[in-house]
């Protein structure tokens, strides 16, 4: 009686044995799945950073790109504004310069106005 006992007791040991190791082996497939699809969100997560960090890469090269584009117009342009001042000045001084000689040019001709009327009235009063 003392063995049937014992060995219903095992019999029942093993059942709750064979139910957990059951159900350890169910998570376990759980687990696998879950790694396996983790493994694959890895595997894309990996492509998705190096895309980004790709992506970043080529702004940050494009940005000082612009960043170089733009410093370089700006010296054109101070050049330019240079160049354009330059000019101003010359034709200032080029303006101050032909004032006398527009006013010498004005009492030329007056001259040359006075004569010709002196030698047209001459002409008109051969006496005079």
């Amino acid at each position: 009686k003392a063995a049937r006992s014992e060995t219903q007791r095992c019999g029942v040991v093993l059942e709750e044995r064979r139910g957990s190791l059951e159900a350890a082996r169910e998570r376990l497939a759980r687990l696998r799945e879950r790694r396996a699809w983790l493994s694959r969100s890895l595997a894309g997560a990996s492509a998705t950073q190096r895309r980004l960090e790709g992506d970043r890469t080529a702004a940050r090269e494009a940005r000082q790109a612009k960043e170089h584009s733009l410093a370089a117009a700006e010296a054109e342009m101070r050049e330019l504004m240079g160049q354009v001042s330059i000019a101003e000045e010359q034709h200032r001084e080029a303006i101050l310069a032909q004032v006398p000689l527009r006013t010498s040019c004005a009492r030329l001709a007056e001259e040359g106005v006075r004569r010709a009327a002196a030698a047209t009235a001459a002409q008109l009063d051969p006496g005079g």
